[in-house]
């Protein structure tokens, strides 16, 4: 999870909420864990220096839950399309983050004048567009602040022994919408504008922008 706060702003430390439902030296500081598995047969697999150990465990639903195998099914599989969303605005905020470090980094060293001065529209427009995917605005929020909803999104399917609401389900559908939006843009701009815009760089003998080649699925929340 990004550390953007309850407001929606990216801070530079980590904020612990709901701190009532804390159990000291039993709750996981990096939030949210991975989902919880259904009830089943299962196969762990620790591999150290190229050796496999296998054990075979059997989870069993809590005697006290009345929830059905298909509802606790629907449950894992809303939190798995929740956690590859949680994992793709997370790798392209970063990436997004390193690119407009570069982009200020060139604008600092680039010349002044003729025959450079068409680099300053280059500069902003990049930058504009930067920014909307990565952070965006509260109307079309970037993959930054998704990052953050999501994670509230995946805390509420993941709080019960119980299939995700309507509510919930809605709320992330909304959510993966928005994402899909973000990672298309992004996609976009690293396959079809950067290397234009690198070329130009090297014109003018600046640094080259990182350009990303591996890109998240374009629906990571799946259908």
């Amino acid at each position: 999870m990004l550390p953007y706060n309850y407001y929606g702003n990216l801070i530079d430390y980590t904020e612990y909420t709901l701190a009532d439902h804390a159990i000291p030296g039993e709750t996981p500081r990096r939030q949210p864990v991975g989902p919880l598995v259904v009830p089943g047969s299962y196969t762990l697999t620790l591999t150290v220096d190229g050796h496999a150990y296998k054990q075979q465990v059997t989870v069993r639903l809590d005697p006290r839950v009345h929830t059905s195998q298909a509802d606790l099914e629907a449950q894992l599989d809303w939190a798995q399309k929740l956690t590859r969303a949680l994992a793709a605005t997370h790798d392209v905020f970063l990436q997004a983050h390193a690119l407009q470090g570069a982009i200020a980094q060139d604008q600092m060293e680039a010349p002044r004048g003729q025959p450079a001065s068409g680099l300053a529209d280059t500069f902003k427009s990049l930058t504009d567009q930067v920014a909307a995917i990565a952070e965006g605005t509260r109307v079309a929020p970037g993959v930054g602040p998704e990052n953050r909803d999501l994670s509230r999104i995946y805390t509420m399917v993941e709080s019960g022994d119980i299939r995700p609401s309507d509510t919930a389900k809605e709320a992330a559908e909304a959510s993966c919408g928005q994402v899909e939006k973000r990672l298309a843009a992004w996609r976009l701009l690293n396959t079809q504008a950067l290397p234009g815009i690198n070329s130009q760089l090297a014109a003018q003998n600046l640094a080259a922008l990182p350009i990303v080649t591996t890109f998240p699925a374009d629906s990571p929340c799946g259908k």
